[in-house]
């Protein structure tokens, strides 16, 4: 999406967000995404482009904020200040797989 290939040197995202937000409006549920892109920050071996894994972990951090905003759910199993002061992802601190693993239970 960013790819100097299509945008020119240095193209960067307008926004954190711009992706995830493309989809939630289209329909498609967090859960869904949250899988697909952890899957995807997973199994992505090698930069597509500059930046790539970031912008990736980026819209990650972004994703769950705005899940956790969104879903009382949310709200109810995790504090405030786990979510809101996620800077950046990585599956090894992501409170969402923690708690999935460790209860079993998918959101």
């Amino acid at each position: 999406m960013y790819d100097e290939e299509y945008n020119g040197p240095g193209a960067k995202p307008e926004s954190v967000g711009l992706i995830i937000d493309t989809f939630i409006k289209s329909g498609i549920s967090y859960s869904k995404l949250y899988y697909t892109l952890k899957d995807k920050i997973e199994c992505t071996t090698f930069e597509k482009y500059e930046g790539y894994s970031k912008v990736l972990t980026d819209e990650m951090c972004y994703l769950i904020k705005t899940w956790y905003k969104n879903e009382r759910r949310l709200r109810d199993i995790f504090p405030n200040d786990v979510i809101n002061n996620m800077t950046t992802y990585s599956t090894s601190k992501d409170p969402i797989n923690k708690y999935i693993k460790e209860n079993g239970t998918p959101l």
